[in-house]
């Protein structure tokens, strides 16, 4: 079976058998963790240099990315952002109060800030999609929502990956999806 080529939201990806590897990838072998990490570093070495952001973008960036807002900057800026009624994908679930004291103390705390993460992400996915114009996606804003998309389905998963070992076997069926 060959590769196949495939676009989705402005990102082009490849899809392939799980027994082939492209070029340029990480080598799925056995060969040894330093083998696929010295593949890995030379791939990024040999990535283009970016271009710089504008200066005052790239301070708040900056700035924002490694200093946590305030609590009720969070809640009011977040509350201005929620999900709309047609995204469905972006509404924060939360666990069965039934299944709640089955689950650990630590997955429990685990998930609440999980939620928490997720309602801010999803969030600022809205505010994202709001600033849109039109609704016309430039490729780079595609791109941008395809990258935020998929962290928000990665912390989804991280969520059921979390609970579902730590359920009692009653509950178990639950979390398969139908």
């Amino acid at each position: 079976m060959s590769p196949s080529r495939r676009r989705a939201f402005g990102v082009s990806f490849v899809l392939t058998p799980s027994s082939e590897v492209l070029p340029g990838s990480i080598p799925q072998s056995t060969k040894g963790v330093n083998q696929r990490c010295q593949s890995w570093h030379q791939n990024l070495q040999s990535r283009p240099k970016r271009e710089p952001l504008d200066e005052d973008v790239a301070m708040n960036i900056n700035y924002l990315a490694s200093h946590q807002l305030q609590e009720q900057t969070m809640e009011e800026t977040s509350w201005k952002y929620e999900a709309p009624a047609n995204c469905v994908s972006l509404k924060v679930t939360t666990v069965n109060h039934s299944m709640w004291g089955y689950i650990g103390g630590g997955i429990r705390a685990l998930e609440v800030k999980l939620q928490k993460i997720l309602k801010l992400h999803a969030s600022g996915i809205t505010a994202f999609a709001r600033s849109v114009a039109g609704g016309s996606l430039s490729d780079v804003q595609q791109d941008a929502l395809a990258l935020m998309c998929n962290a928000h389905f990665e912390i989804n998963c991280l969520r059921e990956n979390a609970i579902h070992p730590t359920l009692n076997p009653k509950f178990a069926a639950l979390c398969k999806s139908s």
